[in-house]
């Protein structure tokens, strides 16, 4: 099933915080979040994007913003739906193996393989929340160090442009490699 295109931005619809922010980038800074933001699946990440670009809204209305615009699937969701129905279907298979409903060499090979299947998910999901949890604390860092960083030298005429071009190849270097 083909996803929905991004609704376009109309003035109505908007938070207002979000919308002025939007306003004040640079068409390629608002081009760059716009892509960024729907090309990412955590609203954290998102929300760091924008804090680094200057959004002093909340996570909140960023996440409204975002979901009324994009379509994001919520990965680990789809996992843990997926390891409650099997859970279910072993326990249906054990069910059936009690009660003698279907041969036990039968019952056991299909046991085997359900079991085999939940173990792969929950890997899977354990996965997921490792990767997430550390980019995200390690963009939260980079965050938090580029603005103790402005916060010091941003005043300064000649630091600033240059602390803001350190500051956007590291957070582009980051949101590649991580």
């Amino acid at each position: 099933m083909p996803k929905p295109a991004p609704q376009e931005e109309s003035t109505a619809e908007l938070i207002p915080v979000v919308d002025r922010w939007l306003r004040s980038l640079s068409p390629s800074d608002h081009e760059s979040f716009f892509n960024f933001a729907k090309a990412t699946f955590s609203i954290v990440e998102i929300f760091l994007y924008a804090r680094f670009n200057r959004y002093e809204g909340t996570i909140v209305d960023l996440e409204k913003w975002i979901n009324r615009r994009f379509r994001k699937l919520n990965k680990q969701k789809v996992l843990m739906d997926e390891i409650e129905n099997i859970k279910a279907d072993v326990e249906w298979v054990r069910g059936l193996l009690e009660n003698g409903e279907v041969r036990f060499d039968i019952g056991m090979s299909r046991l085997t393989m359900l079991q085999k299947e939940l173990r792969g998910h929950i890997e899977s999901s354990e996965k997921i929340a490792k990767g997430l949890d550390r980019r995200t604390l390690l963009l939260t860092g980079a965050d938090r160090v580029l603005r103790e960083m402005e916060a010091t030298f941003g005043d300064d005429p000649h630091v600033a442009p240059a602390l803001e071009s350190v500051s956007q190849a590291v957070w582009a270097r980051l949101t590649m490699e991580v």
